[in-house]
């Protein structure tokens, strides 16, 4: 199984979950460690980017490419499990509680949900626990720069 990461080049090759454990996310709380990841590249981009301002954003990163075993135990929610309010920013409470309880069982190494950044179901990301037991010593990962396309860099510019 692959999976992609779009993140500037000092945390591209972290694939703790600290990013996400510091700050939570929709489907972590904050103090418990997550991997975020999409099934495309070009979703991680997506994904990504509000993560930042066009003042912050990085102009380097990096695509890290997350090779896995295709057996992992994965736990989908599915689009007709999703609360009323899993697209909201910031993220609402209902979500942070499945992805709790998805790390507070530890039956599975991956969380798939639904992307915000498309029409619902129409797109997917993949949320590994960093620390789950399938996923130590497992995961083989490739880091390239990406270039941004010059449209998105022009956003950037300062006049």
């Amino acid at each position: 199984m692959l999976l992609h990461r779009v993140a500037p080049e000092k945390y591209a090759l972290d694939l703790s979950g600290e990013g996400a454990r510091i700050a939570g996310g929709r489907w972590n709380p904050k103090m418990r460690p997550a991997l975020y990841c999409s099934e495309h590249p070009s979703l991680a981009l997506t994904e990504t980017l509000p993560a930042f301002s066009l003042a912050t954003l990085p102009v380097e990163l990096c695509l890290v490419t997350i090779t896995l075993p295709d057996d992992i135990s994965v736990k989908l929610i599915g689009v007709d499990e999703l609360p009323d309010d899993w697209n909201l920013f910031p993220h609402p409470a209902s979500t942070v509680s499945l992805g709790r309880e998805w790390l507070d069982q530890g039956r599975y190494a991956a969380l798939k949900v639904p992307s915000t950044m498309g029409p619902k179901g129409s797109c997917w990301n993949m949320v590994l626990n960093p620390v789950h037991q399938e996923l130590q010593g497992k995961l083989a990962v490739i880091k390239e720069r990406w270039e941004l396309d010059n449209r998105i860099k022009s956003l950037l510019r300062t006049e």
